[in-house]
């Protein structure tokens, strides 16, 4: 289990706290949605959790130990992030698949190739590219391949920033699917950031709104499909915003 304990954090030169006080729990088995307006704090949220931020207050605990850089190694072994704020390559698509090899021991080549076919980015643009640094692919599809790699490790723990963005109709009912299937499987849980609340009601768990900052509601998926309380209101003004 991932554990976010009373975590405030603020950027330096910043009055304003990006996140305030917030407590949050990732566990294996289970889904939890994200969602806030832009700028709300999901991104950076979502930043403290993998470590790339520290906690001006509260801890990040992983299977209740306090997460230290010591352990980061380990713990990025057991959790993948994926973002749009960096590109899946940083040079040839060779060299990243040999530094995917090379970094996390539970990657599979084989099973990442499958993968992209599964999620639908066709044969002639992956070649080209092979040959193009990347050059030949859509924003949605190289977001395909950052979703596919981070499977192929295997996570105990996915998060995912923003994922269904810019993706197909088909690419996001696949992503989903497999999210879906490996939660079930008690393989990994998932903590998701979204604007399509809608295309994944019928599988995540809870939901976790962020306001400025804060946690302000947090329901499971019961709750939300029944429209409880003042969530469901919550829920329908962040989407009549977006």
């Amino acid at each position: 289990m991932i554990e976010v304990n009373g975590v405030s954090f603020s950027y330096k030169g910043k009055k304003v706290k990006q996140i305030e006080d917030i407590d949050l729990k990732v566990e294996t088995g289970y889904m939890t949605c994200l969602i806030g307006h832009n700028g709300s704090g999901k991104s950076t949220l979502m930043k403290l959790i993998y470590g790339c931020l520290v906690p001006a207050k509260g801890n990040i605990l992983w299977e209740k130990r306090k997460l230290t850089y010591k352990e980061l190694y380990k713990y990025r072994n057991e959790v993948a992030f994926v973002t749009n704020d960096a590109p899946w390559v940083s040079g040839k698509y060779s060299d990243t698949i040999d530094y995917y090899e090379t970094i996390y021991p539970d990657f599979k080549r084989e099973e990442f190739a499958g993968l992209i076919k599964r999620f639908g980015v066709a044969e002639e643009k992956l070649k080209l590219a092979r040959s193009n640094m990347m050059g030949g692919l859509s924003s949605g599809e190289e977001m395909i391949l950052k979703i596919a790699a981070a499977f192929a490790r295997h996570p105990k723990y996915m998060i995912l920033d923003e994922p269904f963005a810019n993706l197909d109709p088909v690419a996001k009912i696949a992503v989903t699917d497999l999210l879906h299937e490996r939660i079930l499987k008690n393989e990994m849980g998932a903590l998701v950031s979204t604007h399509l609340l809608d295309e994944i009601t019928d599988v995540v768990d809870y939901v976790a709104v962020i306001e400025k900052g804060r946690l302000v509601k947090y329901a499971d998926r019961e709750k939300i499909i029944a429209g409880e309380g003042d969530l469901s209101d919550v829920l329908k003004g962040i989407k009549k915003d977006l």
